[in-house]
Formats: C-alpha cells, structure tokens, sequence
C-alpha cells in the first residue's frame, strides 16, 4: 500500500516537473524570440530602408513595430517566469531524485 503510494506520488512529481520543464522551455523560447526579433529589426531596417527606398512605408513600420515592441517589453511577463519557473523546476526535481532513491532502496 505504501509502495503504491510513493509510485503514484513518483509519477505526479515527473509529470509535474516535465510540465514545468516545457513551460520554462516555451517561455525561453519566446523571450529570447523577442530579443532576436528586436536585434534584427532594429540593425536591419535602417540598412534596408537605405537600399530598397520603394518600400520606404514598409520599413517604417517595421521599424515602429519594433520601436513599440522595445518599450512594451519590460512589462511582458515572459522574463518575469524564468526565475520561479527555474527554481521550481529544480525543487521538483530534487523531490524526484528522493522518491526515486526511496523507491529503489532495498526492503521497501
């Protein structure tokens, strides 16, 4: 019954912390989709408003695009979850490695 217990416990913990490892891995995803989408725009549109001048209008709004994007960034809650995402993460992670131990010990 215990050892019922502990394995139905053991695979909440692995479902648990796989979850958060993807939520952690999306939210990396999209905060560092962010910044490259800020460090491109930002360095090429200039260049590229200079060499095709026809779109003109086009690269002024990317640029906007991305001016608006640049300030609203801070308040965007995706770098604000890396931390407790992370940290919780390994919290589930070091409760893992305990049951799994516990589990394996011989007698239980």
């Amino acid at each position: 019954m215990l050892q019922q217990q502990y394995w139905k416990e053991f695979w909440r913990l692995k479902v648990h912390s796989s979850y958060i490892e993807l939520q952690l891995e999306r939210t990396e995803n999209i905060d560092r989709s962010v910044k490259v989408v800020l460090a491109v725009t930002s360095s090429g549109s200039i260049g590229g408003w200079v060499i095709w001048k026809e779109l003109a209008l086009i690269w002024a709004g990317i640029i906007a695009v991305s001016q608006v994007l640049n300030a609203i960034r801070q308040y965007l809650p995706f770098k604000d979850r890396l931390r407790p995402l992370a940290g919780l993460l390994s919290d589930l992670e070091e409760l893992v490695i305990h049951v799994e131990d516990k589990l394996n010990r011989p007698g239980f």
